[in-house]
């Protein structure tokens, strides 16, 4: 038994729901009993344009860590290199995010083409330099024929969309 027990279904779905995050309204379902929730769920279906605002916050949390760490202020070339590998790795996992946040496609792209100009530099290299820039060659490739740019995301806020294009990794 827990206080939402105890109120009505109506005060639920009109004064308590309407104020409540995605998570938050997860949570609050898993309280209710299923025909409950069933009758919460037919007023309140969640826009896709949201489910998708959730997902590449998400997502782009995570990039901009990987983003943050390729700068070119890090001395230790190892090091850099290995952040590097890690960038690639994260982008490969989260390619969605660069057909939306123009931001985040140009960073990337950018590093994509710095590791080509480093391998250039060194074209028999075999080791990390020459590895790197086979491999941001065939990301490269991969975001023109898979990922193109769609459209800017606009963030739901309150009162209406706001545009989404300024997320700054």
């Amino acid at each position: 038994m827990n206080y939402i027990d105890i109120l009505p279904l109506d005060v639920i779905r009109v004064f308590i729901f309407p104020c409540l995050d995605y998570n938050s309204r997860g949570s609050l379902m898993q309280l209710l009993k299923p025909e409950e929730r069933w009758e919460i769920s037919k007023y309140y279906r969640i826009n896709p344009k949201t489910i998708l605002h959730m997902e590449l916050k998400f997502r782009t949390v995570e990039i901009s860590k990987a983003l943050k760490a390729c700068h070119n202020y890090v001395i230790d070339e190892s090091v850099r290199l290995q952040n590097l590998c890690n960038l690639f790795d994260t982008m490969e996992k989260h390619m969605v995010v660069i057909q939306y946040y123009t931001t985040v496609r140009e960073s990337f792209i950018d590093k994509l083409i710095e590791c080509q100009n480093l391998s250039s530099q060194n074209p028999d290299d075999h080791t990390y330099f020459g590895v790197l820039g086979k491999r941001a060659n065939r990301i490269l490739a991969d975001i023109i024929d898979s990922y193109p740019f769609l459209y800017p995301f606009v963030v739901p806020q309150r009162g209406g969309w706001v545009d989404g294009t300024g997320v700054n990794p």
